[in-house]
């Protein structure tokens, strides 16, 4: 019982700091929040924070780590054979609801003066998705012209979703995460289209 206490305690604790960290970072700049800002912003001890954590980084690494397992579960596809164009624009849709839900967090995150280190992780979260979803596409083994030529386009089009990720962060027009999805979505599906029709 004394166990489970604790591990409760322990869960809570890292949670308040998750939670000031987050309100932190739409309230100044990422790379001037301290160990002090945080402990005082979740009235933990600073003792206590390094029970959890060993610096201010690792910390906003966790806290990364959280946002992109959630966008990650939102895009995954239990199962490849799944993949379809009404599942894709479904997920996709449900990402971007995400994003907007958490806009003022994301808009730190990604926009000017935001992490690169959480840009990083998101292109690569991106590339593994999309790479999968368009090999499971072809249902057959692709050379290794076409799959360079994949890993090209794939990175092309993730520059454009983190470009448009930013400008819509950046200029509300109040559109929703359904015209979103279809604007990116339908493009993105063209080509795998492509790659089935081996035109690539």
């Amino acid at each position: 019982m004394a166990a489970k206490q604790e591990d409760r305690r322990a869960r809570k604790t890292r949670a308040a700091l998750e939670k000031a960290y987050l309100e932190l970072i739409q309230q100044k700049d990422i790379s001037k929040i301290t160990i002090h800002d945080v402990t005082e912003k979740a009235d933990v001890a600073r003792g206590t924070f390094y029970i959890h954590f060993c610096d201010i980084y690792e910390l906003a690494n966790y806290v990364e780590e959280r946002l992109l397992s959630n966008l990650t579960q939102s895009i995954e596809f239990e199962n490849a054979a799944d993949f379809g164009e009404d599942l894709f624009m479904l997920k996709l849709e449900t990402a971007i609801n995400y994003m907007i839900e958490n806009k003022s967090v994301f808009k730190r995150l990604i926009c000017s003066g935001g992490s690169s280190s959480f840009i990083e992780k998101l292109r690569r979260l991106l590339e593994e998705n999309l790479f999968r979803n368009a090999i499971h596409t072809t249902g057959m083994p692709m050379s290794e012209e076409k799959l360079y030529n994949l890993h090209i386009i794939i990175n092309y089009y993730i520059s454009g979703i983190i470009g448009a990720a930013r400008f819509c962060l950046e200029n509300d027009r109040g559109y929703s995460a359904a015209q979103i999805a279809h604007t990116l979505g339908h493009r993105i599906l063209n080509d795998y289209v492509s790659i089935l029709r081996d035109e690539l």
